[in-house]
């Protein structure tokens, strides 16, 4: 009996290297993986901020029209809107990584490459739609559709957005969103 019960046991030369990748597996791994999600996570909030977004010489319009609008905290609330709430998209976490890093490295290759004297601003907000994006807007504006039964003429407005029957955007309509009065800002900084 004792001869058959042996052949099931694993040998002791292969409990210690099981022990070793138990360990591993059940500490180690999680251990990194939360290491490198609070590394990655601290990242992304100081890159995506104003002050980081701003640093450049040629977004000193954007900045200056963004910290005279009502997301930039100049609201009765206080809120404050940072750049990645309305340029990287919310709908998951997996659209939000790719944009922010398809984002950081075709700024940083218009900035330090090609000079950025390069961008045409002014053309760039007529295109709009493709670099706002409404999942930031809605995050921040949830509730809007219960708003609209006590405003009927702000109901009346975004009635065909809400019931999909329009491919607008919420910037297709409020242009200067984010950044009041740009087109000033960008003609005197020309």
């Amino acid at each position: 009996m004792a001869r058959t019960l042996r052949l099931f046991a694993p040998p002791k030369r292969v409990i210690a290297p099981l022990l070793i990748v138990l360990v591993a597996v059940v500490v180690v791994l999680p251990l990194l993986l939360s290491i490198g999600w609070a590394a990655g996570q601290y990242a992304i909030e100081h890159t995506t901020d104003v002050e980081f977004c701003t640093s450049c010489h040629s977004m000193a319009p954007m900045a200056e029209a963004y910290r005279m609008d009502v997301h930039a905290g100049r609201s009765t609330h206080g809120v404050q809107a940072s750049c990645s709430d309305c340029h990287l998209p919310r709908e998951s976490p997996v659209s939000f990584i790719w944009a922010y890093w398809q984002r950081l490295v075709g700024d940083a290759w218009v900035e330090f490459v090609h000079g950025p004297e390069v961008t045409d601003w002014k053309a760039l907000r007529g295109d709009r739609e493709s670099y706002v994006y409404d999942s930031g807007c809605l995050g921040c504006h949830a509730r809007l559709l219960e708003a609209f039964p006590r405003h009927t003429e702000a109901f009346a407005a975004h009635k065909s957005y809400f019931l999909e029957e329009t491919q607008k955007s919420c910037v297709t309509c409020h242009e200067s969103v984010g950044h009041r009065d740009l087109a000033a800002y960008l003609n005197k900084n020309n």
